[in-house]
C-alpha cells in the first residue's frame, strides 16, 4: 500500500508477483492500495494494480469512497478512463451522502469526466443524493449549458425529478436566470410545466420573482400552463411579479387570457393592493387598465389599495387610484 501511495510502480509490480499477497487489504480507514493510488496522480500504478488478478475495483472505504470517486474528485482523467475500462466496475456506487461519481464530476466542474461517465453502459443518470438532488439539478445550478444538453439527450432522463424541497431542474434554471438552459429544459419531452415545490411555488412563480420576462413569456406560450396556480400562502405569479416591481413581467402576465387579476393571498392582498403598497406606479397603471380589476377590494385588515398607498406615502399612486375609484363600478 505504501508503494502504491507513493506511485512506485516498479515496486508495486514486484509486490504483486509475490506469493500470498492480499491485493485488497485495507488500512484502518478502509482504503486499499488501489484507492491510495487513484487519489494521487499515479495512473501508471493504478494500471498495474488493475492488471492484477482478483482485484476488487469496487471496494469502498469507511466514507463510501471508491477508487473511481477518488479519481473523479481529484480530476485524474487518465485514471478515470482506466477504471471505466475495468470489467465489473460499479459506476453508480455512491458515498455516504448518496453522491455518485457522476455527481462529483459535475460538482468539481470536470466536463471531460462527465462526458466519459455518460458514455458508460448502465449509468444511472437519475441517481439522487440524500437531499434528492439529481445530476441534472447540479448541472443547472453550476450553469454548465453544454452538459445540460448532453444530459437531455440521455435516454431515460427524468426531467421532472424533484429534490426533497420539491424543486425541479427547470425551477432551478428559472431561479438562477440561466436562459439558455431554461429554454433547453422547456423543450424536453414530457416536461411537467406546472410542477410545484413543497411551498406550492411553480416554475412560473420562480421566473416571476426574478423578473425574468423572457422566461415568463416562454412559459406563457407552453400548452397547458396554469397561470393562476397559487403557492401555499395564496400568492400567484402575477402577485410575485408585482411585489418585485417587475413591470415587463407584469405586462406579459396581464396579456395572458384568463389571468386572475383579483385573486387574493391568504392575508387578503391582491396584485393591486400589493402594487399600491409598494408605490409601483407603472404597475398600478397597468392593473387599472385591466378589465374587471377590483379597485375597492379590501385586504385582511380592511384596507383598500388607495388606503395602502396613502399609508406608505405613495401620493402619485393615491391620485391614480382616486381617479379610478371615482369611475369604478366594481364593488367588493
Amino acid at each position: 500500500m505504501l508503494a502504491a501511495n507513493r506511485g512506485h510502480t516498479e515496486t508495486v509490480m514486484a509486490l504483486l508477483a509475490a506469493p500470498g499477497l492480499d491485493l485488497n487489504a485495507a488500512n484502518a480507514y478502509g482504503q486499499t492500495a488501489l484507492m491510495r493510488a487513484a487519489e494521487r496522480p499515479h495512473a501508471e500504478t493504478v494500471m498495474a494494480l488493475l492488471a492484477a488478478p482478483g482485484l476488487d475495483v469496487n471496494a469502498a472505504d469507511g466514507d463510501g469512497q471508491t477508487a473511481l470517486r477518488l479519481a473523479v474528485g481529484r480530476g485524474y482523467a487518465e485514471t478515470v478512463v482506466a477504471l471505466l475500462a475495468y470489467p465489473g466496475l460499479n459506476v453508480n456506487a455512491a458515498d455516504g451522502d448518496g453522491q455518485a461519481a457522476l455527481m462529483l464530476a459535475v460538482d468539481e466542474g470536470h466536463a471531460e469526466m462527465v462526458m466519459a461517465l455518460l458514455a458508460y453502459p448502465g449509468l444511472d443518470v437519475n441517481v439522487a443524493a440524500q437531499n434528492g438532488r439529481t445530476v441534472l439539478m447540479l448541472v443547472v445550478d453550476a450553469g454548465h449549458a453544454e452538459t445540460v444538453m448532453a444530459l437531455l439527450a440521455y435516454p431515460g432522463l427524468d426531467v421532472n425529478a424533484a429534490d426533497r424541497d420539491g424543486w425541479t431542474a427547470l425551477m432551478k434554471a428559472a431561479n438562477t436566470g440561466h436562459t439558455e438552459m431554461f429554454t433547453a429544459l422547456l423543450a424536453a419531452p414530457g416536461l411537467d410545466v406546472n410542477a410545484a415545490a413543497r411551498n406550492g411555488r411553480t416554475v412560473l412563480m420562480q421566473a416571476a420573482i426574478g423578473g425574468h420576462a423572457e422566461m415568463v413569456t416562454a412559459l406563457l406560450a407552453y400548452a397547458g400552463l396554469n397561470v393562476n396556480a397559487a403557492a401555499a400562502n395564496g400568492w400567484t405569479a402575477l402577485m410575485l411579479a408585482v411585489d418585485g416591481g417587475h413591470a415587463e413581467t407584469v405586462t406579459a402576465l396581464l396579456a395572458y387570457p384568463g389571468v386572475a387579476v383579483n385573486a387574493a393571498t391568504a392575508n387578503g392582498h391582491t396584485a393591486l393592493t400589493l402594487a399600491a403598497s409598494r408605490g409601483h406606479t407603472e404597475i398600478v397603471t397597468a392593473l387599472l387598465a385591466y378589465p374587471g380589476v377590483n379597485v375597492r377590494h379590501r385586504d385582511g385588515a380592511g384596507r383598500t389599495a388607495r388606503a395602502l398607498a396613502k399609508a406608505y406615502g405613495h401620493y402619485e399612486t393615491v391620485s391614480l387610484l382616486r381617479a379610478a375609484d371615482n369611475t369604478c363600478c366594481t364593488i367588493n
